[in-house]
């Protein structure tokens, strides 16, 4: 119905605007008023005008019902009236003919109201209804003064600096050292949101005809915030049941320093605490003291007898089908029985079921390749890789 109307206006304004008003044509804004509308109300003495004179007003009736003429306008025109009614309002006059005139409103606040309270609804709040005064001496323009005071609902102590929010137009104020609080409204429909932090808030739908008190007892809700859980895999290794255990990643392989361009399993081990090389001349790696005889390291469950190769330049392992390491220098379970200082578990990379996946990498003097990727999709898979030096091509060249 309202964009009815506001389709109607638009097309009474552009009409008005190709049709200007005739030349010798009275206005009836310019009508001079004798006094006798004081007191009655808006819509009464608009229709008394259509009556009197071939003009014509066309507004909502609820927009003006609530309009009261209380001054005396002798002497002035019909236009000072509306203007002095609707000054500090959404509501506003235009005179479309000289015996034409429409009576428009701004729906921003209201629109704002509605969603204010639509808005409290939707986050189930309680929202408390309130008339103050009466509405038949609502006059346009007028403002009001809501004060009160702001308590704890338990304790009966006030409130000091809480917020009181206008939300139908977007301002407020806080409560002063005793939780006492004034703000200053237009006359009509207004929602207050009364807020402080660990409280419930307080949401009251008050229509405001003339000046009064509000108090308001806030009740104490706590907020709990949901657990945030910061963990490291140092702190992880700690809660562990297995002490002495370290899990080494194969990203964490290739973040450390590469020698000769490939990255190496056994010089990641041997840079943990506790751990040392046997030297540069030789293969392994010492725990806590021990002889590299000591460590057992198992690929996949199977013993390796010899980690590297070229007197310990090279490691055995390629890197790029690891999945992850298990390094026990400490509380050995049982399963890996038989060595005193350490255990190297390495599990290799599985093959996928779903699709075939293959990378490649190449140093100074290894090159290394990897494929993985289902026989029977969902069933079967396989993971094969190859690693090579072309060392000795180099050195004979």
């Amino acid at each position: 119905m309202r964009c009815l109307v506001l389709a109607l206006l638009f097309c009474s304004i552009v009409a008005g605007a190709q049709n200007p008003p005739e030349e010798g044509r009275k206005n009836i804004l310019d009508l001079k008023l004798d006094g006798s509308e004081r007191g009655k109300q808006l819509k009464q003495f608009l229709s008394d005008l259509e009556s009197k004179n071939d003009v014509r007003f066309y507004y909502m009736s609820e927009w003006i019902a609530p309009i009261v003429i209380a001054d005396d306008y002798s002497g002035k025109t019909l236009a000072d009236m509306l203007e002095a009614l609707f000054a500090g309002s959404d509501l506003a006059y235009i005179s479309v003919y000289p015996e034409v005139i429409v009576i428009v409103r701004d729906p921003t606040q209201a629109i704002q109201y509605r969603m204010a309270i639509e808005r409290a609804v939707r986050e189930r709040k309680k929202v408390e209804k309130m008339v103050v005064g009466d509405h038949r001496s609502l006059v346009k323009g007028k403002r009001v003064t809501i004060t009160g005071n702001v308590i704890d609902a338990k304790t009966k102590e006030p409130m000091v600096g809480a917020n009181i929010r206008v939300s139908d137009s977007q301002f407020g104020t806080t409560t002063d050292d005793k939780g006492n609080y004034a703000i200053t409204l237009e006359q009509g429909d207004h929602v207050l949101n009364y807020s402080f932090l660990d409280y419930d808030e307080k949401v009251v739908d008050v229509a405001a005809f003339m000046d009064a008190v509000i108090n308001v007892e806030m009740e104490e809700i706590p907020m709990y915030l949901e657990e945030v859980v910061v963990t490291d895999r140092a702190a992880r290794e700690v809660s562990t049941n297995r002490i002495g255990q370290t899990q080494i990643t194969i990203k964490e392989i290739k973040r450390s320093p590469a020698m000769l361009g490939e990255a190496d399993l056994i010089r990641n081990v041997q840079m943990l605490p506790g751990v040392t090389t046997v030297g540069e001349a030789a293969s392994g790696f010492n725990v806590r003291g021990g002889s590299v005889d000591q460590n057992l390291v198992m690929y996949d469950g199977m013993p390796m007898f010899n980690s590297s190769h070229v007197f310990g330049f090279l490691s055995t392992f390629n890197p790029e089908a690891i999945r992850d390491v298990s390094f026990y220098r400490g509380g050995i379970p049982a399963e890996f029985g038989g060595r005193a200082s350490s255990v190297l578990d390495i599990r290799a990379r599985d093959g996928s079921f779903e699709k075939w996946n293959g990378n490649a990498g190449i140093g100074l003097i290894t090159g290394n390749f990897m494929i993985n990727g289902p026989l029977s999709k969902g069933k079967t898979s396989m993971s094969a890789s190859l690693r090579s030096t072309y060392s000795d091509w180099l050195i004979h060249s």
